[in-house]
């Protein structure tokens, strides 16, 4: 009879990789981190889309609600209560190191969504927001050493995502009008049924019926009334999967930061293109209808494998080289001693 596995018989990885006990501990944040990231934005890139096929020049006015509702849930975060009143707490990293920051995720956001207003399709999209990804990647590397992060500290991801959205509110102001053209049209989309159930007949739902009877069941988005008569509400049609977006894009952008916070930007780049890759095929494949289901499998399924073999191997050598250099400032403390 075998005896049980100690922690001294425990199987041991081979040198320069961590061990099996710190891969245990780090095993439940990372499986959050990385659920936020292909969870959270690949369900809002499929709701993006359902979005602007419904409306394509709605760009202003979902990226005013990301930033909007990502700065108020974010708020509580940055409170102080030491005084008897509620008060934003001194930033860990000073203002001005925000406001080019600011500058450029306002702009590159508002003109990512309000690119849909020129036909571009999702694919297209997603492949040329894949190059902000190696742009990112070669400007931390050159600016390494002044990096917001490297001078303060790696651990104020929830104060950058509540300054990098909230100090861009202001700029929206310009884009007002815009913004109040888009809520109207939003209001005057094609209406649809959402309730427990089917509209009474009779009731026209052009925009469509989504009956919460199949979501809860597994069942799929029913265009025909039957089965009764349930209670619901009627609704623009833009209203339900541009909700859905907002709330995806705050787990989204949530996992990004906490991302950010803890590994490289050659990392961060890695994983995100992975996660591009499954948006890509969830929008060809889900979305993207038959046309483009027969035309384009086997190229996504070899860009796929290509995308999963580099990031495999750049974890495993990542890791084979961290020990690396762990090993060598063990071999300098040594020497100095």
């Amino acid at each position: 009879m075998s005896s049980p596995l100690t922690p001294s018989k425990l199987p041991s990885l081979p040198p320069g990789y961590p061990s099996l006990h710190s891969l245990l501990l780090t095993l439940p944040p990372w499986f959050l981190l990385l659920s936020l990231i292909f969870g959270g934005c690949c369900s809002n890139a499929y709701f993006l889309e359902r979005t602007t096929s419904i409306q394509p020049s709605c760009g202003t006015l979902l990226t005013f609600l990301h930033f909007l509702v990502t700065a108020l849930v974010s708020l509580p975060g940055q409170l102080s209560l030491d005084s008897g009143w509620p008060r934003v707490r001194q930033p860990k990293v000073p203002l001005r190191r925000w406001a080019v920051q600011v500058a450029l995720y306002y702009a590159s956001s508002l003109l990512n969504n309000s690119a849909f207003a020129y036909a571009v399709p999702m694919p297209v999209h997603i492949i040329f927001r894949s190059g902000g990804l190696v742009v990112n990647m070669l400007t931390g590397a050159a600016v390494k050493r002044r990096r917001t992060f490297g001078m303060y500290g790696s651990q104020h991801w929830r104060e950058a995502l509540f300054y990098s959205h909230a100090l861009s509110l202001p700029l929206f102001l310009a884009s007002l009008p815009q913004l109040r053209a888009e809520w109207r049209a939003a209001l005057h989309t094609p209406q649809m049924w959402l309730g427990w159930g089917a509209p009474a007949p009779g009731v026209a739902t052009p925009g469509g019926q989504l009956d919460l009877r199949a979501v809860a069941f597994g069942s799929t988005i029913s265009q025909r009334s039957g089965g009764g008569v349930g209670s619901g509400v009627l609704l623009p049609s833009l209203l339900a999967p541009l909700a859905l977006n907002v709330a995806t894009q705050l787990l989204c952008i949530n996992g990004v930061n906490r991302l950010t916070a803890r590994v490289s930007s050659l990392t961060v780049t890695l994983v995100l293109v992975v996660r591009k890759a499954a948006s890509l095929a969830i929008s060809l494949l889900l979305v993207g209808g038959a046309s483009a289901r027969g035309a384009n499998t086997r190229q996504l399924a070899a860009g796929a494998a290509a995308v999963l073999l580099g990031t495999v191997g750049y974890t495993l050598g990542a890791g084979k080289g961290g020990g690396d250099k762990e090993d060598g400032k063990r071999e300098k403390e040594k020497k100095e001693q």
